[in-house]
């Protein structure tokens, strides 16, 4: 009994022993499912990195900043002249002359090569003597006018170039006031100045420009058209050869 016992253990054991070599490699570890599931993941290759990441472009350099413009050119160097045909500004009493009544008109005629003038002159201011300013209201006005002259010296060869007005008083007689001219007035280059000093006359007024005996290098003139004087006239031609009027006119070349 104990053989036939035996017997049959060591057949049954050999049939296990069968069975365990008839698949080799199955055991925990080599489930099929499991074993499919590593196959396709194997077969999947791991994504090649992408292609590289373009680099930015370039920042474009800005554009160099224009230079600045060259600087303007500063004006040059000025010159302050002043056309005068008197050796004295000093007024002398009961020297010059007017008409009575109406209006007075007196100038001076001023080439400006002669006073050493080559280009325009910026004519900025005019000085004139004051013999007398009587004044029914204690002061008047007296108006400066400048043209420019184009042959002899007659009314109708002038050209006006600008006026300006000041309020002379009655205690001005016996100086000499200045008229302030803004904005200045041209006289172009190589041009004759013509300076005129024009008094009203009105009711209860008297202008007389201021004049001297001094020396002058060139003649001043009158016009009094309600004395018969509808031109300029020289002091001389009326009798009056040593009234030299003080006239003058200051500008910037």
């Amino acid at each position: 009994m104990r053989a036939a016992a035996t017997a049959v253990r060591l057949s049954l054991l050999s049939s296990l022993v069968a069975c365990a070599t008839a698949a080799p490699g199955v055991g925990a570890d080599d489930d099929p499912l499991v074993d499919a599931a590593r196959a396709i993941d194997a077969a999947r290759d791991v994504d090649a990195p992408g292609p590289p990441v373009d680099a930015p472009p370039p920042i474009d350099a800005p554009p160099p900043i224009d230079a600045p413009p060259p600087p303007i050119d500063a004006p040059g160097p000025t010159t302050t002249v002043t056309l005068t045909q008197s050796s004295s500004m000093a007024v002398t009493p009961a020297t010059s002359v007017a008409c009575s009544s109406g209006e007075n008109s007196y100038y001076r005629v001023f080439r400006l090569t002669d006073h050493g003038v080559a280009g325009p002159l910026q004519v900025n201011r005019v000085d004139f003597g004051v013999q007398d300013a009587t004044a029914l209201l204690g002061s008047q006005p007296v108006q400066v006018k400048l043209y420019t002259l184009a042959g002899p010296f007659a009314l109708a060869n002038l050209t006006p170039l600008g006026t300006t007005t000041v309020t002379v008083a009655a205690a001005a007689a016996g100086t000499v006031v200045q008229a302030p001219i803004a904005p200045a007035i041209t006289a172009p280059a190589g041009s004759t100045l013509v300076v005129e000093v024009l008094a009203a006359g009105a009711f209860g007024n008297q202008f007389i420009l201021g004049a001297n005996t001094a020396a002058e290098t060139q003649p001043g003139y009158l016009r009094g058209p309600s004395c018969g004087s509808a031109a300029p006239v020289t002091f001389a031609s009326i009798a009056f050869p040593d009234a030299h009027i003080v006239l003058t006119a200051t500008g910037v070349q």
